[in-house]
């Protein structure tokens, strides 16, 4: 997996490939639910003590597969690719505002301190 990320950061075809990827909606969608884990895990990880990043995994996993689920029947009614793009930014409204919950807990968790 590690050898796959770096291969696609360091070489021309890599970045070319996972550029051609975003274009595609499925593609966005995908690349923006992945952005959101790391932000979830941080989210967590200021209000709980232990099991932040397995839990964030969790949610992730189960809410993409809810999500698959969910896409899979709107691709059957033919409206698939014109709801991901709006979904996507979604995903990414989420890891925003992961960052503003991130700043107010770290705030109240100084002034506690």
């Amino acid at each position: 997996m590690l050898s796959e990320i770096l291969v696609t950061v360091v070489t021309d075809q890599g970045r070319s490939n996972f550029a051609e990827m975003c274009t595609q909606p499925l593609g966005f969608y995908v690349t923006a639910f992945f952005i959101l884990i790391p932000h979830l895990a941080a989210l967590l990880s200021v209000y709980m003590r232990w099991g932040a990043v397995p839990l964030s995994i969790a949610f992730s996993i189960g809410s993409y597969i809810g999500s698959a689920l969910i896409f899979e029947s709107f691709f059957r009614l033919s409206v698939g690719s014109a709801v991901l793009i709006p979904a996507a930014f979604v995903v990414l409204s989420l890891c925003a505002a992961c960052h503003v919950m991130i700043i107010r807990r770290i705030n109240i968790l100084a002034a506690g301190a």
